[in-house]
């Protein structure tokens, strides 16, 4: 009975993974690296494909604070 709650438990807190909205806003080439600013959720994320699957989340600085920047 345990394993079957974590089992049911596990699968809830993963559930929202695959649903993600995601976009693409614009490619450039940056001193020879393909450079994409893509849109996941409502946010904007860089990501250098040729260096590997790093993505970098912009902040921007609204009220003196700094805050994900939005699509």
């Amino acid at each position: 009975m345990k394993k079957i709650i974590g089992i049911v438990i596990a699968s809830l807190v993963f559930w929202n993974i695959g649903y993600a909205a995601m976009s693409l806003i614009e490619k450039k080439n940056i001193g020879g690296n393909p450079v994409s600013t893509i849109c996941v959720d409502g946010y904007k994320f860089v990501t250098n494909v040729q260096i590997g699957t790093s993505m970098v989340q912009f902040y921007e600085e609204r009220d003196g604070k700094s805050l994900p920047a939005k699509c």
